[in-house]
């Protein structure tokens, strides 16, 4: 947009602003068109606003100067009076007011440094290539000057009938009706008081042999006002027109002009916050979804290279692939597939390349290339990986790598080689609180992610247990939080050290911890498993002070106590006594029919959730069931962690 054909906009300024608004939604999205009329009207709606109180000042300071004004006025009054008047009217100086209220020496600041503030962002530089030049601001101002000059001539010409005016008057001679004359001009200013002088001043001198003389002087005073009135209704509607026009071309003309250069690139707004200002962008559609058809050929060409084992060829692609993806930020955070982004699905195929060559590496014997490469991938992974990701697409469970790994770290003997794990969970939280999550890269909650990476926050407590190691972290909560695995996450790691058949701290560590979470279940901070396993809690105590005193042995040991905490009626909440006849009923096995559900503390919806369970999950039936006030029938079963709680009939299936 050239200066000559800036200043052509000001004849027909609601026109092109329309054409304007019309073309940045022609081309950009709904939210970014937008933002860009809402920030443009924000900077209008503050200069009028700053308008609106340089015209106030001088109201007030008139209205000020009026009631101040004696009733019997000397001659120095009279003077001081029209001094001040025409001081606080001076074109000039209400013409500089105006021009400091719309910023114009601010104008072109606040534009550089808006440009340099939206420079920072991605492909940033393209704003400075597309910053408008000093001569384009002089356009600005003279389409804006024009109507502020319009004012300023009408105030001038009002301004001058009243000074001639009042060198008529001060030959009449009369306080009063300089009084009269003079005073009421105070009003002119304030443009909502009207003129109450005009027929006054003329009334008091009928008959005066410069009626005629006053009288015309007169008239044209009030033609000057009426004028000035005109053109002070004009010039407000005018001025907010033409700001609003200067401003837009201004702002959304940058805009427009960097966004037609991204397209160059097949890259477009996707999200503007002007007023910070910043900006996000991403792939045009076409390209969007170009984009995402290579990911998922590359990605699918690279499982096909691994089930042939071809190793090399894999990690080679893979790497490829995350490295083009890494150094094209956009496309990048494009959601791929199930909440996957490009770079997480990239990065997820990048480390699974190098896991089945490195377990296949482990199988072989080259144990020396395994150790050091596995050291240098944890030190160059980007991303959080989430084990069930890697599980899902049909491969080992990370912790075939890190347990293999640690076991060669303790043969080793360099322990310390474990808090690798650690440090790579350090550095991607760094990445992450400067750059934010990817999507797909975490799970939603700390008990999920625990469960992803269990290997890890095993080998965690082994370094610090058995070792006295320090795990750096930087979550303040986790001295508080109990961390430990449950029995199923433990299971997994002991089959996988039993395959290694190599017994060394981290079996010994894995067993402990087993046994210990199957006597002690509980965690530090609940205590209702108790409540919920009291009879086997109790059984187990009778059968222990047995073994002690060795009258029984063997597996009839357990079924004893339990036959014995029948009879306890005050267990069971009863008071009947007597003996009953018991008998094991068949288990009944319940999963669930949806992807995750919530068990509740009690049988009702506004009841708290004890814990959420998978779809495959085992949840074993306790022989009860509620039926709350809506009708809802509710099952108690106990979860896989040995939480009891009540889950609805509506979401559950009977395991065949």
């Amino acid at each position: 947009m050239g200066v000559s054909k800036l200043e052509s906009y000001f004849k027909e300024p609601a026109k092109e602003y329309d054409l304007i608004v019309n073309d940045l939604k022609k081309h950009m999205s709904q939210p970014c068109s937008e933002e860009v009329v809402a920030y443009v009207d924000h900077i209008t709606n503050n200069a009028m606003d700053r308008v609106w109180d340089q015209l106030r000042y001088r109201y007030e300071a008139l209205s000020e100067l009026e009631d101040t004004f004696p009733d019997k006025p000397t001659r120095e009054d009279q003077q001081r009076y029209t001094r001040k008047f025409f001081e606080y009217t001076d074109p000039g100086k209400v013409s500089k007011d105006l021009q400091t209220a719309l910023s114009f020496d601010e104008l072109e600041a606040d534009y550089i440094q808006f440009i340099t503030s939206m420079s920072e962002g991605e492909y940033g530089e393209i704003f400075l290539r597309y910053r408008y030049p000093s001569p384009f601001f002089n356009g600005i101002r003279q389409g804006i000057l024009l109507q502020i000059n319009k004012l300023t001539n009408a105030l001038k010409q009002y301004t001058d009938k009243i000074g001639q005016h009042a060198l008529i008057m001060d030959q009449v001679k009369s306080d009063k009706q300089g009084k009269s004359i003079i005073k009421g001009a105070a009003s002119v200013f304030g443009m909502m008081v009207g003129i109450p002088f005009a027929g006054a001043g003329v009334g008091a001198l009928i008959g005066d042999d410069s009626e005629t003389k006053i009288s015309q002087s007169m008239g044209k005073v009030i033609n000057g006002w009426n004028y000035y009135i005109d053109s002070f209704n004009s010039f407000l509607q005018d001025l907010e027109v033409h700001y609003r026009l200067a401003i837009m071309a201004l702002y959304g003309g940058t805009i427009m002009r960097v966004n037609d250069q991204f397209a160059t690139q097949r890259l477009t707004f996707s999200g503007l916050a002007l007023l910070t200002p910043s900006y996000q962008l991403t792939i045009t559609e076409q390209e969007k979804t170009e984009f995402v058809d290579w990911i998922k050929k590359t990605t699918h060409g690279i499982r096909n290279l691994l089930q042939y084992k071809q190793w090399q060829e894999a990690i080679k692609v893979s790497q490829q692939l995350f490295q083009y993806v890494k150094n094209n930020p956009i496309s990048a955070r494009l959601e791929i597939e199930d909440g996957k982004s490009a770079i997480y699905l990239s990065h997820l195929y990048y480390y699974i390349s190098y896991q089945e060559a490195l377990l296949e590496e482990y199988k072989n014997g080259h144990i020396d290339n395994f150790y050091t490469t596995t050291k240098q991938l944890f030190e160059e992974l980007y991303l959080y990986i989430l084990d069930s990701d890697v599980k899902q697409q049909g491969f080992h469970s990370m912790s075939e790598l890190t347990i293999r790994f640690m076991k060669e770290a303790l043969r080793r003997k360099k322990v310390k080689d474990g808090l690798m794990f650690f440090h790579y969970f350090i550095r991607v939280d760094e990445r992450v609180q400067t750059y934010g999550l990817y999507i797909g890269e975490r799970p939603e909650s700390r008990a999920a992610f625990f469960e992803e990476h269990k290997s890890i926050v095993l080998i965690g407590s082994l370094l610090e247990d058995v070792f006295n190691l320090t795990i750096e972290t930087d979550d303040e909560d986790d001295e508080d939080e109990d961390i430990s695995l449950n029995r199923k996450q433990l299971k997994a790691l002991i089959n996988i050290d039993n395959s290694l058949a190599q017994q060394d701290e981290l079996s010994a560590y894995l067993k402990k911890s087993y046994w210990k979470r199957t006597l002690w279940p509980w965690n530090k901070n609940s205590f209702q498993w108790i409540g919920n396993h009291k009879k086997k809690l109790i059984a187990g105590i009778i059968s222990a002070g047995l073994i002690t005193g060795g009258y029984i042995v063997g597996p009839d040991l357990y079924q004893y106590g339990k036959e014995q905490v029948q009879d306890w009626s005050w267990l069971n909440g009863s008071q009947e006594t007597g003996t009953t006849e018991t008998t094991d009923a068949p288990v009944t096995n319940y999963q669930i029919t949806t992807e995750y559900a919530n068990v509740r503390t009690e049988a009702s919806l506004d009841s708290d959730i004890l814990s959420v369970v998978g779809a495959r999950d085992v949840l074993v039936y306790q022989d009860n069931e509620l039926v709350d006030d809506e009708g809802r029938v509710w099952l108690q079963i106990e979860n896989e962690q040995g939480d009891i709680g009540w889950i609805s009939s509506e979401i559950v299936k009977v395991m065949e």
